[in-house]
């Protein structure tokens, strides 16, 4: 692997407008009613990625639809590129129509060997500020692979009890609406024939933040009272159109009490039609009193 330490530090600034329209097509996206969307809503958690999105030119695209390494990002030799996990911690509401800059750092970079072959892990510090506060305090986790061998698979067993289970099954329109709405070119998401001929999957892979906002959407539904506050996720397996999964949780309570306010944590988990997990997050909330 070439040497790529001199991008450990590299930052970039990027601005955006926060329009209310790219929320009310995330909400079509999700099957909801766009039109309750207003100016002035608070983003619920994790709708940042819909913002801030990178805008290469089709000229400066690699053949798998990144953006070509070598600009922000490293110029790692592994060409297969996936979003691994992450901590997200949200200390201020952001809201459509207010703008927002958001301050991207690469933090580390470390190379690793493993049953499937080389790794590299990219560590990429996110700050969102809005009216001067700092909003989202973002640690992403990014992981560059081999190219040939086997693609990715589900193998670890669920591992906790579920208190609800809501069912899922994406569609390609879903799928395509996602990658429309964060300007994701990367082709695992619309290209049948890339996915199987080039990457080894069997069929177009759900977009990992889409997983985690299924997770979102399904605590929402279950607690409506409570306020994320963080949440901690890592994928652990790839999902496929036409898979019906199990979007799952186990409701830990809570963990201390404050003057006007409960805060616990609450484990969530997408699991596919065998059991095993394909994402799994840890919520942290307030609610109160």
């Amino acid at each position: 692997m070439n040497d790529v330490s001199k991008w450990i530090g590299k930052a970039r600034q990027s601005y955006d407008g926060m329009c209310t329209e790219t929320m009310k097509r995330f909400a079509a996206t999700m099957d909801s009613d766009a039109a309750r969307i207003l100016q002035d809503d608070p983003l619920p958690p994790c709708a940042h990625w819909f913002y801030f999105t990178p805008m290469e030119p089709l000229s400066e695209l690699a053949q798998d639809g990144h953006p070509k390494k070598g600009g922000f990002l490293p110029d790692i030799s592994l060409p297969r590129r996936m979003w691994a996990g992450g901590v997200v911690k949200f200390l201020k509401p952001l809201r459509t129509g207010h703008p927002a800059t958001k301050t991207s750092t690469i933090t580390s970079i470390v190379p690793k060997s493993g049953k499937s072959g080389e790794l590299c892990f990219v560590t990429v510090v996110h700050r969102v500020e809005s009216g001067r506060e700092i909003c989202i305090d973002e640690e992403q986790h990014i992981v560059y692979r081999e190219e040939g061998g086997s693609a990715p698979k589900r193998t670890l067993v669920n591992d906790v009890d579920s208190d609800w289970t809501h069912l899922w099954t994406p569609s390609a329109v879903q799928l395509f609406r996602f990658s429309a709405i964060t300007f994701n070119g990367h082709r695992i998401h619309y290209d049948a024939d890339y996915c199987r001929n080039v990457e080894g999957y069997p069929n177009l892979v759900v977009h990992g933040p889409l997983l985690l906002h299924k997770i979102m959407e399904s605590f929402r539904l279950e607690f409506p009272g409570r306020c994320v506050t963080m949440v901690s996720y890592r994928a652990m397996g790839p999902v496929f159109l036409g898979e019906t999964v199990h979007v799952v949780g186990q409701d830990g309570g809570a963990f201390e009490e404050g003057g006007d306010y409960t805060s616990g944590m609450t484990e969530c988990r997408v699991l596919g039609p065998e059991n095993n997990i394909a994402m799994k997050a840890s919520i942290t909330w307030e609610e109160n009193r």
